[in-house]
């Protein structure tokens, strides 16, 4: 059967914006959903966050939908574990990451999650599929943001409108747009 993992970013999982309507797609079509509950806020670091995903024995040809730091985490992830993924949505993501957010964690973030040369290398050579869903008009992340992602690690990107960064925030619910990246990996 194929996995799909979810990771959320720093905040929260993604119960609480668009995770139960994609969880809902993803199965629907027969994929296994795999959405671990990682450390969030002060309590984040790059290896705890290795060492949660460790426990779900993710093998090559996993799928992952990663929103924000997730989609940071996930390049970073791979080259560790020498992991060859099928696909890789990014909802959002953007590099270099800085959510922002102030606080006495923030630094610890921004140093540990960023990836390497090496990192991007890998992710670029070992993803199958890679896409960047992002807003118009997000916070976070801006279009330079976006296009760095996507210069280093071949994402297709996909704009929506006024979805800010698709966290509880932005009221958003659902991406519709996931169907498409299904039927084209599926396909």
């Amino acid at each position: 059967m194929n996995r799909f993992v979810l990771i959320h970013g720093m905040g929260s999982s993604l119960n609480s914006s668009f995770g139960p309507n994609i969880k809902k797609r993803l199965t629907n079509r027969g994929y296994k959903v795999i959405e671990p509950i990682l450390s969030i806020k002060d309590k984040i670091t790059l290896d705890s966050w290795i060492n949660e995903m460790d426990s779900l024995e993710i093998n090559d040809n996993a799928n992952f939908l990663c929103h924000s730091l997730g989609a940071t985490f996930i390049i970073k992830y791979l080259f560790h574990k020498k992991i060859k993924a099928n696909c890789v949505i990014a909802v959002p993501g953007g590099l270099p990451y800085d959510d922002k957010q102030e606080g006495p964690w923030r630094e610890n973030r921004i140093k540990n999650f960023q990836p390497t040369k090496a990192e991007l290398s890998y992710f670029k050579k070992n993803v199958k599929y890679v896409y960047l869903i992002h807003s118009d008009n997000d916070p976070i992340f801006n279009q330079e943001n976006f296009n760095t992602y996507i210069k280093n690690t071949g994402a297709i990107e996909i704009i929506l409108s006024g979805c800010g960064h698709f966290g509880p925030k932005s009221g958003v619910k659902d991406i519709p747009e996931i169907e498409d990246i299904l039927d084209r990996i599926e396909g």
